[in-house]
């Protein structure tokens, strides 16, 4: 181990202690040699930590909480996001896709009580089970369930909340009471966008303070400002706000949802859907502008004159007479076919551009790779092109209905089920429906609350080879015929069964088919099965 010179400070050490001097000269001796054998100061086995190569030595990202590094990026990327969607097909293609699959007309409720903590029959359970469903669906396929009457729940608020959460981060549902003639539930959801959720009086975040989040010593949320505005809204501006409760002081009901997916420890505000592709979404829509815009340009021609008397006295002059001697006209040609008169020194020179482009469509797909991958959407699920072999986009299919059900199963907890609950909870204050111990205890309650949502189906590729699959995993008993009738037609096998029934028994009374399930006899058939009936028996020659 070769040591260093001694610095300044070490010969000024060695004058009163050498011996002091001397450990000092040998440990920087000794963090030198180890500073080598570790890639100049990364101490670990990672060669993402070194910082002595080009990639990575100036790659110091900074540590932060997942607060600290969306909150203050929140209003940008929301906005953004926002525009992207209104003016990007991709990115409107994303989005909207989702909420179709996800939600599509709704998602509809199948009560799942249960049974053997309540200690109730089959029959009674089931008679419970259609009650409740019968007046959920009375609460909220209503208009009276929107604050605003104008949305049902199924179909119209899920679809806003989800597109709402997706578009800008995050959402608010409040609970909400409105008394309103002929109508027997008071239950209505006011639904509040993301950007109306701040502090109040511009206050910046703090402990107790997160975006519009009040929040208690063990971060969980304690109430919500909202502005009573929208920020970007028009006219007079209201820079007021108010404050909600998470839940109740004495109950302890929940009065808001906050609808986002919560994808850090810590992180009180939802992230945008877009926010990893904004950047790359925004520079494929420039560079497909321009590769159009090319092409356009291409289709036209231009102009050349070689008079000496220059462009004033071009016969086109009078496309833009406003021009002045000697200044360059503008011409715009914005009709197809159109024909102009040209001087005796000019002539038409078309453009060379080499457009369309044979290179841009592989560039596009990689890029548009790139954001599927983001957003857990197959390229061929994002573009809709299924232009491969069956199994390829089979597989594509599958991969998004992962991401679907995901997000359908989180959206059902997020907001369905509370609701269905707050339903139920009125719906037995009222004495509509009898739940015993409903409100007394709170194992008894969750008992009362079972549900099961069943959304939109993914639909069949070959709806032969997926019925003949569904069969075989039914007869090996790894399914249920209620399971593979949510799974294949997004329908409910109790609400089918006696639909079946009834429409046998009516195709058996006028003939279509026989009590066998197979064809119905003719007046032929009968006549001459009659016939055998009445001849005698022959006897065995045997």
């Amino acid at each position: 181990m070769k040591l260093p010179p001694p610095s300044r400070l070490d010969r000024a050490i060695a004058y009163f202690a050498p011996a002091t001097a001397a450990r000092r000269i040998v440990a920087r001796a000794q963090i030198a040699q180890y500073s080598a054998l570790t890639g100049g100061g990364s101490y670990g086995g990672y060669d993402g930590a070194r910082r002595d190569r080009a990639a990575t030595q100036r790659w110091r990202p900074r540590g932060s909480s997942a607060d600290a590094a969306l909150l203050p990026d929140l209003p940008d990327l929301r906005d953004r996001g926002l525009a992207l969607v209104r003016n990007h097909p991709i990115a409107r293609g994303a989005l909207s896709g989702t909420v179709t699959k996800v939600v599509g007309p709704g998602l509809k409720l199948k009560a799942r009580i249960d049974r053997k903590r309540l200690g109730i029959g089959e029959e009674a359970a089931d008679a419970w089970e259609h009650e409740a469903e019968a007046l959920y669906r009375e609460c909220t396929s209503s208009i009276d369930i929107d604050v605003t009457r104008t949305q049902r729940l199924t179909g119209g608020l899920d679809d806003l909340v989800l597109r709402a959460m997706l578009g800008e981060g995050d959402c608010a549902v409040i609970r909400r009471w409105k008394e309103r003639p002929g109508r027997r539930f008071a239950l209505a959801l006011q639904v509040v966008e993301g950007a109306r959720l701040a502090n109040p009086q511009g206050r910046r975040d703090d402990e107790t303070l997160r975006a519009g989040v009040q929040i208690d010593a063990d971060g969980a949320p304690v109430g919500y400002h909202f502005r009573n505005r929208h920020p970007g809204d028009l006219g007079r501006l209201d820079t007021g706000s108010t404050y909600v409760p998470a839940f109740g002081a004495g109950s302890g009901e929940q009065h808001v949802l906050h609808i986002f997916r919560r994808l850090y420890i810590g992180q009180h505000r939802g992230e945008p859907f877009l926010a990893p592709v904004i950047e790359p979404l925004k520079q494929l829509g420039r560079y497909s502008n321009a590769e159009l815009m090319a092409a356009v340009v291409t289709s036209c021609f231009a102009i050349e004159s070689s008079s000496a008397q220059g462009p004033a006295a071009s016969p086109l002059r009078s496309v833009n007479p406003g021009a002045g001697a000697g200044k360059k006209e503008k011409i715009h040609i914005d009709e197809g076919g159109l024909i102009i008169d040209l001087g005796p020194d000019e002539k038409v020179a078309a453009f060379e551009s080499g457009r369309p482009n044979s290179q841009f469509d592989p560039f596009f797909m990689a890029i548009v790779r790139q954001i599927g991958i983001a957003l857990e959407l197959p390229s061929e699920v994002l573009l809709k092109t299924f232009t491969a072999s069956y199994s390829a986009a089979r597989a594509a299919l599958l991969d998004a209905w992962h991401f679907f059900r995901t997000v359908r199963a989180w959206l059902a907890q997020a907001l369905h089920q509370p609701v269905y609950e707050w339903v139920l909870a009125e719906a037995v204050a009222r004495g509509y429906l009898r739940a015993p111990g409903f409100f007394d205890r709170p194992e008894m309650r969750l008992a009362w609350c079972g549900a099961r949502w069943i959304g939109p189906a993914p639909g069949q590729i070959d709806p032969k080879k997926e019925v003949d699959a569904a069969i075989l995993r039914m007869d090996s008993g790894l399914t249920t015929l209620d399971d593979e009738t949510a799974e294949l037609t997004g329908g409910d096998w109790e609400v089918n069964h006696p639909q079946q029934v009834k429409e046998r028994r009516r195709r058996e009374a006028d003939g279509l088919i026989g009590h066998n399930g197979g064809p119905a006899l003719s007046d032929g058939d009968y006549d001459e099965r009659e016939q055998d009936e009445d001849r005698p028996e022959e006897e065995d020659e045997s």
